[in-house]
């Protein structure tokens, strides 16, 4: 299992599918995806997310557009991110 520094390039994971993730099938861990996101004026955020086949085509650079839910509509905590 990789410390929380320690990152894999994405290409490394060409063929992978979530019904044969070998890290899951090991430790019953699944592999995670850690994207960092920023914006033109220098706000970011990181977003984990269990790795999916669907994320194999993420490349550095990539535009991306995240919808934050919360229960309030003053924001004070965050009930996820789509």
């Amino acid at each position: 299992r990789a410390s929380a520094d320690e990152e894999y390039d994405l290409r490394e994971f060409d063929g992978y599918t979530m019904a044969t993730d070998e890290l899951e099938s090991g430790i019953g861990l699944p592999w995670k995806l850690r994207l960092r996101l920023s914006d033109e004026t220098g706000r970011g955020m990181q977003v984990h997310s269990r790795m999916s086949e669907e994320y194999l085509g993420v490349r550095p650079g990539m535009s991306a557009v995240g919808v934050l839910l919360s229960t309030s509509r003053e924001f004070g905590e965050l009930a996820g991110m789509t």
